[in-house]
């Protein structure tokens, strides 16, 4: 009896405990996203020898096994090579699977191609025999079946590990010696040169440009412009672990140590520290794949979830004013003033924002960089040159204040441009067009229309649209005769009248009416502004809305949007690149409603942005992509993810994020046409609420914090009374060190501090850089502002400077800084950072008499007389 009753208790707990997990959506783990030792491209690699395909940040995807008995692999966007337990050597394609392996008439199935290897990288082997072997072939065109049809060559024998970079081959021997082999090959399709170069001894590890010795310090092979060897440096210290731009130290703290295209306000060419407790990193130029201490995988850089960026995004809250046009800048920035006092620099670069806090006390911003601080001070931000600025004071007066406001191209027209209005005459740059070849006589105008107030004329369709003084509105085209060399003789001009009581042009296939409403004609927006089709009534103009205070339909991009006056904002079009806000949807053909209660909204052509009346100012799309492809980029680690099947609850949430840096979250809840009271409930209780956006998704911003820790949280939401909560998530919250090695191969923290000299910020070609707490500042750099005379004794290792009749020395590695009346001793020793002396700033700005001021909020030290 008593074992029957302990068996329905059990029985009892354990229902009560299913249950449970239903009703609040908890689900039981059955993702593949765990256990990994290995990640590459878009393969990863599991302690059982499992190899899977990566499904990278796409909602609901899985992990899909590919390949079973390997114990290393290397992949690449056209191939995969694997290493078998039994040192055989295969290659497939990533799309490639277990099945196929025994079944060599599918296309994609893996071939062997070597036996006896004990691992590879890029088209380099290493065989059970210690011997290396190579194909001779740029790794970056080659294909499958030329790795298939032709075999690898021996090019070493005698290594016990090898790394590739670029055009060497890096080897190391029984005894730990390091030597390069020249094999251009491997990366040019030149002929190889098989020149053999020692390095170093006492080496460990070697991968890329980069190798590791006993005593756990990295160096880099330095290389000429040519690629001759010059020597190596040192990089980082404690270190366990490189990869080609990325290196893990023995605390598991990863740093890269450069990524190409990533924002360098986000990426330093200095050694940064990205994220904590990882075992493997893997850097393929532009993103880094990482493993976790638990075998997850976590990606930085490179295709995010679309909905990411193609949802509006609360970039700032509690804005109270701002200015678009401070500076003009490659990325679209925006400087917000918020209600309580503090002003901000926000930066939008694919698909991202960066939020920088230049000031408190902040009272009003005005044109022109002017600020005013609440103490009634003025200051002006103006430009030093194309990527800084400085904060001086502004003795000047503020005579006006423009309002915020929207900018459509195409608005201002001038003689410099392709087409003028002068004397209430239309002109236009007549181009000569014949078949495939363009002829531009750039002096050549002619006449369009009399008594004309605004124009737009589009020169690569030789179409325009005008409003004449009597309010009505014309469309016309320029046709030539096909038998015109030059001249303007054979223009004909084609014009049709389309509306009347017109108000604005909004691009070439609409405008707004006096009344507000807004008419669109054409097939769609690529149809130029004169065409055959608009005498089929279908491609009349046709109005589409009321009320409308503003709209941008139809560009290059076929974008429209439309912002009403009751708050509505509408979009529709081509979403390429997330620009409509619609989220991860391809195109809409109809007006669709994005926003509700917005003050003012902007479209660029990959870009939106959005000012909701409650002061939350809205981001979305990917802001000026400079690459070919429509992703946006990370710059924070993610974790790639893969979800349970029956989890409604979909994230991917943020492995790290700096100090002080907000998480723009983006959550999916599936069937959440019932979902009630959405909200993030974070590990101190404080709750966030959701923003539902477009679909199923949505968002909402995560305070950073200002200090190193851990930001954990999970969401709940309310459907039809049954409580779904997710799992909960961790973010990292990291300082983002980034790391400078001294002559005497110290590592010194570089700061983001700023200094003010009389007034003006200092200019350094050295960074600030942090030693056990004080503030190393270059000492000519800071010494010559103040107007000191500044000499370097380089057998000594001694900076002279002479204030007056004052003279003052520093010795590299000293803790006294001599002075003419007396020695100050100091806890930090000098240093020599790329050949400049660095010196505590408190102990310097003492033996030269000046006063120092700390500026806690604004991270600035003032230096005065």
């Amino acid at each position: 009896m008593g074992y029957l009753k302990k068996f329905l208790l059990i029985f009892f707990i354990s229902t009560s405990i299913m249950s449970f997990y239903t009703i609040y959506g908890f689900a039981a783990d059955t993702t593949n996203n765990i256990g990994f030792v290995k990640a590459m491209s878009y393969a990863a690699l599991k302690e059982d020898g499992t190899l899977w395909k990566i499904p990278f940040f796409d909602y609901g995807s899985k992990y899909t096994k590919i390949g079973e008995n390997y114990v290393d692999f290397y992949s690449h966007y056209m191939f995969t090579l694997g290493v078998k337990k039994d040192g055989s050597l295969w290659v497939f394609d990533i799309d490639a699977n277990v099945q196929s392996e025994s079944d060599s008439s599918k296309s994609n199935a893996p071939t062997k191609i070597m036996d006896n290897v004990q691992s590879v990288s890029g088209l380099v082997v290493l065989k059970k025999d210690d011997s290396v072997w190579t194909w001779d072939f740029d790794v970056n065109s080659v294909s499958k079946e030329q790795l298939i049809e032709n075999k690898p060559k021996m090019i070493y024998k005698g290594a016990k590990s090898f790394g590739v970079c670029d055009v060497y081959i890096n080897v190391i021997d029984s005894k730990g010696t390091l030597f390069s082999i020249a094999n251009n090959t491997n990366y040019y399709g030149k002929k190889p040169q098989n020149k053999i170069t020692k390095i170093s001894d006492n080496v460990i590890f070697t991968s890329g440009h980069y190798f590791i010795k006993r005593d756990k310090t990295l160096w880099s092979i330095d290389l000429s412009n040519n690629s001759e060897i010059l020597g190596s440096s040192l990089v980082l210290k404690n270190v366990k672990y490189a990869d080609e731009g990325c290196a893990i130290k023995e605390d598991g703290t990863l740093f890269s140590l450069y990524i190409n295209d990533l924002p360098m306000t986000q990426i330093s060419t200095y050694p940064q520290k990205l994220i904590s407790n990882v075992k493997y990193a893997n850097n393929d130029s532009s993103h880094i794949l990482a493993v976790k201490n638990d075998g997850s995988i976590c990606q930085m850089g490179s295709i995010p979830p679309v909905s990411n960026y193609s949802l509006p995004r609360p970039a700032l809250k509690n804005v109270m004013k701002f200015k678009t046009n401070w500076f003009k800048t490659a990325s679209p920035c925006i400087w917000a003033l918020t209600n309580n006092n503090t002003l901000w620099k926000l930066c939008f670069e694919k698909g991202n924002c960066t939020r920088t806090k230049e000031a408190d006390n902040i009272k009003d911003i005005f044109d022109n960089g002017v600020i005013e601080k609440t103490d009634g001070s003025k200051w002006i931000y103006r430009s030093v040159d194309s990527v800084s600025y400085e904060l001086v004071r502004f003795n000047g007066e503020i005579t006006s204040d423009k309002n915020n406001s929207y900018s459509d191209s195409g608005d201002n027209v001038n003689e410099n441009s392709d087409y003028y209005i002068k004397n209430d005459e239309l002109w236009v740059r007549d181009i000569l067009q014949s078949g495939d070849n363009s002829n531009t006589n750039t002096n050549n105008f002619i006449k369009v229309m009399d008594n004309v107030v605004s124009a737009q004329y589009y020169s690569y369709i030789n179409s325009g649209i005008a409003i004449c003084k009597d309010k009505s509105l014309w469309t016309f085209s320029l046709s030539h005769e096909t038998t015109q060399n030059n001249g303007s003789d054979g223009t004909k001009i084609k014009m049709i009248k389309l509306l009347e009581n017109a108000s604005k042009i909004n691009g070439y296939c609409s405008a707004t009416l006096e009344d507000g409403s807004l008419y669109i004609w054409g097939k769609n927006s690529e149809t130029k502004p004169i065409d055959t089709d608009l005498e089929n009534d279908a491609n009349k103009p046709q109005k589409i809305f009321d009320d409308v205070t503003w709209a941008r339909p139809g560009t290059n991009y076929v974008k429209g949007a439309v912002l009403l006056n009751n708050g509505c904002l509408y979009a529709w079009g081509s979403n390429s690149y997330g620009n409509i806000g619609l989220g991860p949807v391809n195109s809409v053909d109809k007006p669709q409603k994005i926003l509700d209660d917005v003050t003012w909204a902007q479209l660029g052509d990959t870009d939106g942005f959005a000012l909701q009346k409650d002061g939350t100012l809205l981001f979305w799309g990917c802001s000026n992509p400079n690459y070919s492809g429509d992703q946006s980029e990370l710059i924070n680690f993610m974790n790639v993810g893969a979800f349970n099947d029956d989890n409604r609850i979909e994230h991917f949430n943020y492995e790290s994020v700096g100090i002080n840096e907000d998480i723009d979250a983006t959550f999916k809840i599936k069937d959440s046409s019932s979902i009630k009271d959405a909200k993030i409930i974070l590990s101190n209780k404080k709750e966030i609420s959701l923003d539902k956006r477009a679909g199923d998704y949505y968002t909402a911003l995560i305070p950073g914090m200002d200090k190193s820790g851990v930001i954990s949280y999970h969401i709940t939401a309310d459907d039809n009374g049954q409580i779904l909560q997710s799992m909960e998530y961790k973010v990292e919250v990291i300082s983002k060190d980034q790391i400078i090695i001294d002559s005497s191969n110290d590592e010194l923290v570089l700061s983001n501090a700023k200094i003010s000299v009389l007034g003006n910020l200092l200019s350094l070609d050295t960074p600030l850089a942090l030693k056990n707490g004080r503030l190393l500042v270059p000492v000519r750099a800071l010494c010559e502002a103040i107007g000191c005379n500044v000499s370097w004794d380089d057998k000594t290792k001694t900076a002279s400077i002479i204030k007056g009749d004052n003279k003052i020395m520093a010795k590299i590695g000293d803790k006294t800084i001599k002075t003419k009346s007396n020695d100050i001793k100091i806890d930090v020793a000098a240093v020599l950072v790329k050949g400049r002396t660095l010196l505590p700033l408190r102990a310097i700005s003492e033996a030269l008499g000046v006063s120092i001021d700390w500026d806690g909020a604004n991270n600035l030290a003032e230096i005065s007389r």
